[in-house]
């Protein structure tokens, strides 16, 4: 049989079909024999070949999630850019006085 296309695996030689990775899963190398669960940051929808990283202002905080809406908003007085898998605290910064 041909090998597996990325997005998909063949965790069974003896058969005929590879199958695509499930939400949640991804593989990026062809001919594959399973998925790896999506990372830390980012998620994976059906099929995919590669994790797309959480929106800014969300966290990954556990592999394995299918869609952006898994990504969890961060709390007021954190911050995340695109692909954390953990907030980070604001730090606050006093404005300079101008009249010093």
């Amino acid at each position: 049989p041909e090998p597996c296309s990325p997005g998909t695996a063949q965790p069974e030689p003896s058969k005929p079909a590879c199958d695509g990775c499930s939400a949640g899963s991804y593989q990026d190398e062809a001919g594959a024999t399973a998925c790896d669960l999506c990372t830390n940051g980012s998620f994976c929808a059906e099929r995919s070949t590669t994790p797309i990283p959480c929106p800014a202002g969300t966290v990954g905080l556990r592999r394995g999630l299918a869609t952006a809406s898994a990504c969890e908003d961060v709390l007021a007085g954190f911050w995340a850019p695109t692909g954390s898998a953990v907030a980070e605290e604001c730090v606050r910064r006093l404005a300079p006085n101008p009249l010093l």
